[in-house]
């Protein structure tokens, strides 16, 4: 066996170790939350950088072959150090006991993760401000599709922009929590130095013709492709991406998210970002407050969800 953590193979391990080290094979990218008992435990590296970045006492665990460096938190409060971890810029993995699956006597309990929280991943309904998490993708680095969704709402939204500038002021209105490409995009350093969130990979794959047409029918359970629009194969192929990452991240169904909104920027009102701020809709220019701003003149809102729907269509003023 191949798996190594801090220098030793797989099968040098504990039994319950080994459960851990093959999870956390699977989930790289992610800090590990193991649920033992009534504790998630980090191990390894996880452990260090979530010690730092929580302020927990970093203690240590026999793995099999030595002691390895340990932290943990208690289940019931695991979603604030989770928030915190996230808003720090780390991908969080929650790996939970499964219900009955005891095993016989002397095997490890059954886990496995059901839920990978992410940047656009997370979100308090308290919020007036939608968090969106988009998908972009470009064949040619002239046209590309854009699709992004509200995890909380269920709201999704596809469009084709035709040229990077159109994309660089779409993302100024939506400013998306999260960004996924695939590998061979060649714009993420640009929408970096644009709009500071950096683009993070995702599997070719995904974005390709064909998985996102079946992934979106399959979800859907329709001819998504002619009930919502999707003319054109660019935005098709970033919704279908950025559906696979929801169901991968959320690990279920999603049926909440019932329906594309397709559009054309032709739609709305022209604004650019250097027009978009300079008019202070959502976002003053110097304390970058709503304070002052027409949403904060406007607004008689009510609820949460009223907040955001006003923010919108402040966003997207209609040509009609």
């Amino acid at each position: 066996m191949a798996i190594e953590s801090d220098g030793g193979l797989l099968a040098d391990y504990s039994p319950m170790m080994r459960q851990y080290l093959e999870i956390k094979e699977a989930h790289k990218d992610a800090l590990l939350f193991f649920r033992l008992g009534d504790f998630y435990e980090l191990f390894f590296d996880d452990a260090r950088i979530a010690a730092e970045k929580l302020g927990l006492h970093l203690t240590a665990r026999e793995t099999g072959r030595g002691k390895c460096p340990m932290c943990g938190v208690p289940h019931h409060a695991a979603e604030g150090y989770i928030l915190r971890l996230v808003e720090a810029g780390h991908k969080v993995a929650l790996c939970e006991q499964m219900p009955g699956a005891k095993g016989k006597k002397g095997e490890v309990m059954e886990r496995k993760v059901v839920r990978i929280y992410t940047r656009g991943t997370i979100f308090d309904d308290s919020k007036s401000l939608s968090s969106y998490i988009a998908a972009i993708f470009s064949q040619d680095d002239a046209t590309f599709g854009l699709a992004y969704a509200d995890v909380a709402t269920g709201d999704f939204y596809a469009t084709c922009l035709a040229s990077a500038d159109k994309l660089i002021d779409e993302l100024h209105k939506i400013n998306p929590q999260e960004i996924i490409v695939s590998p061979d995009f060649s714009r993420s350093g640009h929408i970096k130095a644009e709009i500071g969130t950096m683009p993070d990979n995702y599997h070719s794959r995904a974005f390709s013709y064909d998985f996102a047409e079946k992934k979106l029918t399959e979800h859907f359970g329709t001819d998504c492709i002619r009930e919502f629009s999707l003319a054109d194969k660019h935005s098709m192929a970033a919704a279908g991406a950025l559906l696979q990452y929801l169901h991968a991240t959320q690990q279920n169904a999603l049926p909440h998210i019932g329906k594309i909104s397709a559009y054309a920027t032709a739609e709305f009102m022209i604004l650019d970002r250097h027009a978009f701020r300079n008019l202070e809709l959502v976002e003053t220019l110097r304390e970058k407050d709503t304070v002052g701003t027409l949403f904060w003149v406007m607004d008689q809102t009510k609820t949460p969800m009223g907040k955001r729907l006003l923010r919108k269509w402040m966003e997207n003023p209609l040509v009609s």
